[in-house]
């Protein structure tokens, strides 16, 4: 194999790890995904860094954890910090870099003046090339914007420290795309792609391209066919939706999760796992269709494949919907990466999105900066080496501003969530995968909670963290 192979990073968005090898209705719900597994390394204890599109891709992109970048969803990037892509070292390397599809980064300079002479293409492209096309943006509510709003999304009270915000988040609303399969947003992308590989190899380097899927990221708008895979009253959904743990702390009740659930019924929630089933069903296409571009340019036998989610959706959950909250349904999410003469199988150990940065510049032959808070799984794909079993953090602080905080830590057995404001949360992952029973009052468990309290304590305070972790601690 070629000692600077190509590298394609795919990652999809609100993707839970428990949709492999998922089957519904007597069809695979992502079947180019599972065959693309069986040849590859699966991570099954992958886990994000946080259960929010900005601080989860921004920490990927940098290899920075959020409470050194961008811990909440700040689209104007005021709280963005100057960092450098894992995409900026390869392509100083030699490296020939694309960006193309949902972007979510926010660092300084940003991502396009980074790679000033890069394909950058994003939501900004798509919404231009609509207009350019004389498109609508919702197909079938124009004039109607602020209807389709309203059907759409929901409105929430967001606790905030000095105040509760009023705000719009996406509930378990359903509906299809009226206009052609070619201009749903996951589609333009991947035209993207795929002619942006085409122009890779004319360029005499090797590539480093990240692909991001939007799908299947609320509102539930659906192409055809994909709107009509799925019978909802005939899903086989997972246990214990709709309830919440045994000895949940009080404040998960004024959560945005649990407000975006609260007035759903049951077929409503039904409804909107048929319409994620279904865009699951489009990102797994637009998925296959880059990997058949791959193989066609000749291009698969020397690229590494790494693909994941940037974290996963409650979809009813805990009797939530929608994200930031700490469970395994928003923080455990597919990790799966295909490296040509690489180890195939499963990987049982814990590691993290913070070790997708250090293993595309180990893979490239860089020198990974000591500044980067991962590892790389380098070693471990090239059959060279195991790795240490780890545990892996994540955090929560505000979606759209600071607030409602968690701190976590998960190790195999064992979850740990610490909350400034009320009980901590901590769970036996092996006795209760679905963490429905909280053992953080439980005397039996204590010395193991203190443990993982300490661990996620010294952590995070060594990662710029600002909370006073003494504060509620057993």
């Amino acid at each position: 194999m070629n000692s600077r192979p190509n590298i394609l990073v795919v990652i999809t968005d609100h993707q839970r790890f428990d949709s492999l090898d998922m089957v519904q209705g007597g069809r695979e719900v992502m079947p180019r995904l599972n065959q693309f597994s069986r040849d590859a390394m699966v991570f099954t204890r992958a886990y994000t860094t946080s259960p929010l599109c900005i601080p989860a891709r921004t920490a990927m992109a940098t290899g920075h954890y959020p409470t050194r970048g961008i811990p909440i969803n700040d689209f104007s990037g005021k709280e963005a910090r100057e960092q450098s892509l894992a995409t900026v070292y390869l392509e100083q390397a030699g490296y020939h870099v694309g960006y193309i599809g949902k972007n979510d980064i926010r660092v300084r300079p940003t991502g396009r003046d980074q790679h000033p002479h890069s394909t950058w293409l994003d939501k900004e492209d798509y919404e231009a090339w609509l207009q350019a096309e004389g498109l609508p943006a919702h197909p079938g509510w124009e004039g109607r914007e602020a209807a389709f709003l309203d059907y759409y999304y929901k409105d929430v009270e967001e606790v905030l420290p000095d105040r509760v915000n009023p705000s719009r988040y996406s509930h378990p609303a359903t509906g299809t795309w009226e206009g052609s399969k070619a201009s749903f947003r996951d589609y333009y992308f991947t035209d993207q792609m795929e002619t942006w590989l085409e122009s890779a190899i004319k360029s005499n380097q090797p590539f480093a391209a990240f692909f991001s899927i939007p799908s299947p990221h609320p509102p539930l708008v659906v192409p055809e066919p994909f709107n009509s895979w799925y019978t909802p009253e005939t899903l086989e959904l997972p246990p214990y939706l709709g309830q919440p743990a045994e000895g949940e702390p009080a404040n998960r009740d004024r959560s945005v999760a649990r407000q975006l659930a609260r007035s759903a019924s049951e077929l409503d929630m039904r409804n909107a796992w048929a319409a994620h089933l279904a865009l699951l069903g489009v990102a797994d296409d637009c998925f296959g269709r880059v990997l058949d571009k791959l193989e066609a340019l000749g291009l698969d036998d020397n690229t590494l494949v790494l693909f994941t989610s940037d974290h996963g959706h409650h979809l009813g959950s805990h009797r939530m919907f929608g994200i930031n909250e700490l469970y395994e349904q928003t923080v455990h999410v597919p990790m799966i990466a295909r490296l040509p003469g690489g180890h195939s199988g499963s990987h049982g150990g814990l590691c993290s999105h913070l070790d997708v940065a250090p293993t595309l510049l180990d893979l490239a032959g860089l020198e990974v900066p000591d500044a980067m808070d991962g590892r790389s799984l380098v070693p471990l794909l090239s059959g060279e080496a195991t790795l240490p079993d780890e545990p892996q953090y994540f955090q929560f602080s505000g979606q759209i501003g600071y607030g409602y905080f968690r701190r976590g830590v998960v190790t195999q057995r064992y979850k740990y969530v610490f909350d400034p404001e009320d009980i901590p949360e901590f769970y036996d992952l092996e006795k209760d995968p679905f963490e429905m029973n909280n053992l953080s009052m439980d005397p039996d468990s204590a010395k193991a909670m203190t443990q993982h309290h300490e661990w996620c304590k010294a952590w995070h305070l060594a990662h710029g963290d600002w909370l006073d972790f003494d504060r509620n601690a057993r």
